[in-house]
């Protein structure tokens, strides 16, 4: 008697933590770089990389069968996919969030764990910064690399018409932020984040060419009120991160920073009234019990009412064009 199909659609999840784990393994070992200064022999990358050539041919014929790798003659390369994305230099290089995925790969690991204690695996943000700050740099690096994916979208998006002076708050190393200032000319934007952050912020603005018109200053948006000043605040992947009554603190201190007429932008994740849709933003609150202390992703109409409750008016939400499951909410104080 044949197999259910059930049964082969089950196998197809259980081993579909496989093909990340090739890729992660081949970026590590440096095969994807190694390559990306042409083909070259199995015993070649062997003694290049000096790693086993068994091992090592068995990772090269998986990378092929994903159509990372092809072979000539004997000889190996980068197929278009990894010189793409996968080779350090590259414009497209994503080296960095295959760093992010490997070192929450093995967080997610313990999501059993996660779910039975409703704990996460990981230690807060800050604290990770201060034990590991490489690894911490690299996870806001790898944002800014998702944040590159669907950033001319946002910034088209971002209505921020006759704003002048913008508070991003945790705005990690100034996506976001670049991205705004950038759509408008007229626009100044300050960054405050965490201490720890600061310094990797300031390099990343510099690096923009921006840092006449983006401020980067020490907060810990949890404890601190917001400084005044500013028509405009935006919240960037910050409410996924929080509990409800933690959101509804933070836009209640936007109210009482902000103008009369001033505005307030929150840009998340968003899920569907039915809180399983769309897939990325249900998976992606797993993340969260697996990261973050009571972390979720909410619906657009939570949001919305989060903002009515905390006075601002008009609230609006415009969604990001599919795949992305984004969306921007905003209000009027």
């Amino acid at each position: 008697m044949p197999a259910s199909p059930c049964a082969y659609q089950l196998l197809d999840m259980l081993t579909g933590y496989q093909t990340p784990a090739i890729v992660m393994a081949a970026h590590r070992v440096g095969l994807f770089r190694a390559l990306g200064d042409g083909p070259a022999s199995l015993a070649e990358l062997a003694c290049r990389l000096q790693v086993p050539e068994r091992s090592l041919g068995i990772l090269l014929r998986a990378c092929m069968a994903l159509d990372l790798v092809v072979a000539r003659d004997g000889h190996y390369a980068n197929g278009p996919l990894a010189a793409e994305t996968l080779v350090p230099g590259q414009p497209g290089y994503l080296g960095r969030l295959v760093d992010k995925e490997a070192f929450f790969y093995g967080a997610w690991a313990e999501l059993a764990d996660c779910v039975r204690n409703d704990r996460p695996a990981l230690a807060p943000l800050q604290q990770r910064a201060r034990s590991d700050p490489e690894t911490t740099r690299n996870f806001l690096a790898a944002l800014d690399d998702i944040a590159a994916l669907y950033g001319s979208e946002f910034a088209m998006r971002l209505d921020l018409d006759g704003a002048r002076r913008l508070l991003d708050v945790g705005g990690g190393v100034g996506s976001y932020a670049i991205a705004a200032v950038r759509r408008y000319p007229e626009l100044q934007a300050t960054i405050v984040e965490l201490p720890e952050v600061v310094p990797w912020a300031r390099e990343f603005v510099a690096e923009a060419g921006l840092s006449e018109r983006i401020a980067v200053q020490a907060l810990d948006f949890m404890t601190d009120e917001f400084p005044a000043g500013y028509d405009a605040i935006l919240f960037s992947n910050i409410f996924h991160d929080q509990a409800t009554t933690v959101n509804q603190g933070l836009l209640a201190k936007a109210y009482r920073a902000l103008p009369a007429g001033g505005r307030v932008v929150v840009y998340d994740f968003l899920l569907e009234p039915d809180r399983a849709t769309p897939a990325a933003s249900a998976i992606f609150a797993v993340m969260m019990v697996v990261e973050n202390q009571w972390g979720n992703v909410y619906t657009a109409a939570e949001i919305e009412g989060w903002l009515a409750g905390a006075g601002f008016r008009g609230g609006s939400t415009v969604h990001l064009s599919p795949p992305s499951p984004m969306g921007l909410i905003s209000g009027v104080k």
